[in-house]
C-alpha cells in the first residue's frame, strides 16, 4: 500500500476553497492545518528520529511547542504557523459565530502560508539542522 502523503491535504484545501459556502471554507482551513501538521510530524519522527511524536496524547500541543521553541529559525516559524492555524481550525470546527475567519481573503492568505510552510518543511527534510541530526542518519 502506498504511504499517505500529508501534503496532499493542501490540494484538498484548494479544491474546497473554490466553493464559497461556509462549510467548504471551514473544511479547507482544517485541510491546510493538517497538511502542515502531518508533514511536520513526519519530519520530526522520520528525519529527526524523535519518536515521541508518534503518540496521540496531546500530540498537537507537544509538536507545536517543540517547533515553536526551537533554536532553528525554520522550525520555530513552522511552530508559529501551526499555532496560529490551529486556532483558526478550532474556530472552524467548533465555534458558531467566528465567520470572520472564513472569508476568501483570509483563506487565500492561509493558502499561501500553507504552501510556503510545506516548502519550508520539504527543505528541512532534505537539510535537517546539523545540531539536531541523529548520528545514525
Amino acid at each position: 500500500m502506498k504511504e499517505f502523503i500529508w501534503s496532499d491535504f493542501y490540494e484538498v484545501g484548494l479544491n474546497l476553497s473554490k466553493n464559497t459556502d461556509e462549510a467548504y471554507l471551514r473544511s479547507a482551513i482544517g485541510r491546510y492545518y493538517y497538511a502542515i501538521f502531518g508533514m511536520a510530524r513526519l519530519y520530526l519522527t522520520n528525519t529527526m528520529d524523535e519518536r515521541v511524536y508518534n503518540t496521540r496524547k496531546n500530540i498537537h500541543k507537544k509538536l507545536i511547542n517543540r517547533l515553536l521553541y526551537s533554536n532553528d529559525e525554520n522550525e520555530s516559524h513552522i511552530g508559529e504557523v501551526l499555532e496560529n492555524l490551529r486556532k483558526k481550525r478550532n474556530y472552524a470546527d467548533y465555534d458558531l459565530n467566528k465567520t470572520t475567519v472564513f472569508n476568501s481573503i483570509t483563506l487565500k492568505n492561509i493558502e499561501l502560508l500553507t504552501k510556503k510552510s510545506l516548502e519550508t518543511l520539504d527543505y528541512l527534510i532534505k537539510n535537517p539542522p546539523i545540531h539536531y541530526t541523529n548520528k545514525n542518519h
